[in-house]
């Protein structure tokens, strides 16, 4: 498909996935592949300045059962992207992306063609492993002021840094079971939590790094289970926020070498479904 005045509304006046949704009984298809790419474009692509009209875009995807979708520990909906062909007219380049299920991590996530993860991997996350990043630090409106993290109900969180909490579960009809908590950094600042399902700190009480301090949920407002995970300067309104991948720094993963044959001739395959399909 080619890139409209919009990049949402592109979706929805496709003719081919009109059809599909049709077919398929998927009636928000549009909503979904529209949410899956923006996913995987928003680490290279700046969603909001950096797409144009005429951009290309190609697509694989399969739909996926409500059987499925209960049996996978991976939580997907009805459809999962598994390879996908950008090409930026502003930029001149071609981004090519594959889902592909690594030996080094739980979960399938998404590649680029010379195997580096799409993702970058924050330093000393809160959570040690989860499914994939949605959402990143003001990408969307209303502003959001945190990362999120799709994890799977009850994955543990745990303290990047020494702290104490200030109070948990406030304004629980959006928030959800949440935590805000003092950190013991240089200057200090407060870290958020929200949508838990369990928490394991109370209000006053002290916790050292890497402390199992919360549980990953689905609670308050909030559509899967994930974890917003936000950082801002002590005692700050709302424009005092930090980007979390800039305070904890991040590094680039890619295939281990044991996958690379495996990896290459899925590639191969999806590359001949692309371009029978574009």
């Amino acid at each position: 498909m080619t890139i409209r005045s919009s990049f949402f509304n592109t979706f929805s006046d496709d003719e081919g996935v009109n059809r599909i949704a049709r077919e398929t009984g998927i009636k928000k298809l549009a909503d979904r592949l529209s949410a899956h790419v923006a996913r995987n474009l928003m680490w290279s692509l700046d969603m909001r300045k950096e797409v144009y009209p005429g951009d290309r875009l190609d697509i694989l995807f399969r739909t996926v059962s409500s059987e499925e979708q209960q049996s996978r520990r991976d939580i997907p909906d009805e459809i999962e992207i598994l390879a996908m062909r950008y090409r930026s007219v502003r930029l001149d380049k071609e981004l090519k992306i594959y889902q592909f299920k690594a030996s080094d991590w739980p979960f399938p996530a998404y590649y680029y063609a010379d195997g580096t993860r799409v993702e970058p991997m924050m330093k000393n996350a809160p959570l040690k492993e989860w499914i994939q990043i949605t959402s990143l630090l003001r990408d969307r409106r209303p502003k959001h002021d945190g990362i999120d993290f799709k994890a799977p109900v009850g994955t543990p969180v745990y303290a990047p840094w020494s702290g104490v909490v200030e109070k948990t579960n406030w304004k629980t009809r959006f928030n959800g079971y949440s935590l805000l908590a003092r950190l013991d950094t240089d200057p200090a600042v407060w870290m958020i939590l929200l949508h838990l399902d369990k928490i394991h700190a109370k209000s006053g009480q002290r916790f050292a790094a890497g402390a199992h301090i919360a549980d990953v949920g689905n609670t308050g407002r909030s559509f899967a289970p994930h974890l917003h995970y936000q950082l801002q300067y002590e005692g700050s309104g709302r424009g005092r926020i930090i980007d979390p991948f800039k305070r904890h720094g991040s590094v680039t993963a890619r295939i281990p070498p044991r996958d690379e044959p495996s990896f290459r001739e899925t590639i191969a395959g999806y590359d001949r479904d692309l371009s029978d399909g574009g």
